[in-house]
């Protein structure tokens, strides 16, 4: 997968990651004046993850207060629903949007590697999704 990063022109640095074939965003990376580092990862091609990323899920939608959950009706998705499905340690179950970033806090050596291979798993998606 060749992944192509480029510079959004904004205040703050951002970086956008994505492939060309899909013109699908992968990643993105912002570093802010305040020199706070914010990534933010697409990933629902996959279907196991680790514990952070689930978390990572898990604090967007309560992050607006489960606001923000199940299908927009966008019609970007053409077969299937596209996203994140989440089940919470009392059952209950939520859907986000695939075609919305998840902002990932943690960072490490492996949670990066983990990051990398989920990227290689989410551009085999879109390839999927442009057949």
């Amino acid at each position: 997968m060749s992944i192509f990063p480029k510079r959004k022109k904004q205040k703050n640095l951002t970086i956008s990651c994505s492939n060309r074939k899909t013109k699908k965003t992968l990643l993105k990376y912002s570093i802010n004046s305040k020199k706070i580092h914010n990534w933010r990862l697409k990933f629902y091609a996959n279907k196991e993850y680790s514990k952070v990323f689930d978390q990572s899920i898990k604090e967007e939608i309560e992050r607006f207060n489960f606001k923000y959950v199940g299908c927009y009706g966008c019609g970007k998705c053409k077969k299937e629903k596209l996203g994140y499905n989440v089940i919470y340690e009392d059952g209950k179950k939520y859907f986000r949007c695939g075609f919305e970033l998840i902002p990932v806090k943690a960072i490490s050596d492996d949670i990066v590697k983990e990051a990398v291979k989920m990227m290689d798993i989410q551009h085999l998606g879109f390839l999927k999704e442009l057949e």
